[in-house]
């Protein structure tokens, strides 16, 4: 078996998954919405932006641009969430499974020990 097998699996897959995010996002009704917002962002605000928060700045949105890129994000968050093993899934899987120790309790193991 070729060694970069795995790895060319997993890659098709999130492209697959991608693309199916992508046809399932044009079908919302709020794709005009996503559309325009994407189309009139201010890009030298959203380098900006992205330039600070690489550095590790905590950025709470000031203006209306800052605002409005901060929306394309989380537009784009929606998307990426349902691609398998992006950073964006992780955080929703963190997410799931928080709320399950809070609604359910914290996972108890028990080992049997038998002479």
């Amino acid at each position: 078996m070729d060694t970069g097998y795995p790895f060319a699996a997993f890659s098709h897959e999130q492209v697959r998954a991608a693309t199916s995010g992508g046809f399932l996002a044009v079908e919302r009704d709020n794709f005009a919405g996503v559309a325009e917002r994407l189309l009139s962002v201010n890009r030298t605000v959203f380098d900006d932006m992205a330039t600070r928060m690489s550095k590790g700045e905590l950025i709470r949105p000031e203006s209306d641009e800052e605002k409005l890129c901060f929306r394309v994000i989380e537009d784009l968050d929606v998307l990426s969430g349902k691609i398998e093993g992006s950073s964006v899934s992780k955080k929703y899987m963190r997410n799931e499974i928080w709320s399950l120790v809070v609604a359910k309790g914290a996972p108890s193991w028990y080992i049997t020990l038998s002479p």
